[in-house]
């Protein structure tokens, strides 16, 4: 095409002209529009951008499909057209740890996440890190540099008590690296009304807390969503670990009947409940879904 500058690059289609043009129009991530023929496109993607509904988590259970095994899962995800998460390896984990400098740790956990649907097969287990923050996936430099504070302080005193407890490589879904940085509105969205499944996909949930916290009054509101998610929901085991203390605090498991946090149990409504507002204020503060909640992400070429 005449603009070849564009070729490679990834949009969204928010229009198709079918009268005159015959093209596309597509949305880019500097929130400019072109208009491109429909022969110079590609189909990448295609995600929903409505937020989860407490009958599709219902389903899940009622299906026993949050029990079964890997591959069952993230088919499950991609088949409802929703994002899988990327992950980091615990051993990727342990060489950003050997480096002292910001730039080659940020360039090791870009080079080294891998997409969840890449581990189907293998005989890991998937852990979802959760970090205190305002938004469940998306955040401000200056929140996530808070977040890899203390993303950092479990590394430091946290990582050897995952490895000591489970025998065989473990990968984590970490808040600031869900999905790579497209800078486009739909994948955004997409990611925060996918969130829910996260907990479907793990295996269980480490839940990282400032020194001055304990699991009866959690400070984010986010957390919050997080414990209910994995142990109401889903009922998947619940691991805890207090930033400033010993390494040991992190062995404490918590099973769903321990869980006293005054969370609803699985038979309330998730829309009724104060915790599941922070659900719908991340996806408020996203961009409006498109007619009926779908767009496809496209590939000019």
């Amino acid at each position: 095409m005449a603009a070849y500058k564009l070729n490679g690059r990834i949009g969204e289609c928010i229009a198709y002209d079918d009268e005159e043009l015959f093209r596309y129009t597509i949305l880019l991530s500097d929130g400019s529009t072109k208009k491109v023929k429909p022969e110079n496109v590609k189909f990448m993607a295609k995600y929903d951008a409505e937020m989860v509904t407490k009958y599709q988590l219902d389903s899940l259970i009622e299906r026993g499909a949050d029990k079964g095994a890997l591959r069952e899962r993230v088919d499950v995800v991609t088949r409802g057209n929703r994002i899988v998460p990327d992950v980091i390896s615990v051993r990727v984990l342990e060489d950003y740890l050997k480096l002292d400098s910001e730039e080659l740790r940020e360039k090791l956990l870009e080079s080294k996440r891998v997409s969840i649907a890449s581990l189907v097969g293998s005989d890991v287990k998937v852990l979802n890190l959760s970090l205190p923050r305002s938004r469940l996936v998306m955040s401000n430099e200056g929140e996530k540099n808070k977040m890899k504070v203390m993303f950092r302080n479990f590394l430091d005193s946290g990582l050897k008590g995952v490895e000591d407890h489970y025998k065989k490589q473990v990968y984590f879904i970490i808040p600031f690296l869900i999905n790579r940085d497209l800078g486009l509105p739909l994948i955004d969205r997409a990611v925060n009304c996918s969130y829910p499944l996260f907990s479907f996909l793990a295996d269980a949930t480490v839940l990282v807390l400032a020194e001055d916290e304990n699991l009866e009054s959690l400070k984010s509101s986010t957390q919050r969503v997080d414990v209910w998610m994995a142990s109401n929901v889903f009922d998947r085991d619940l691991f805890v670990f207090k930033c400033g203390g010993k390494a040991a605090n992190w062995t404490r498991e918590f099973k769903k009947s321990e869980i006293r946090t005054g969370l609803p149990s699985r038979g309330r409504s998730c829309e009724d409940d104060k915790l599941i507002k922070e659900i719908e204020q991340s996806i408020a503060a996203s961009p409006p879904s498109p007619s009926g909640g779908w767009r496809p992400c496209l590939l000019i070429n």
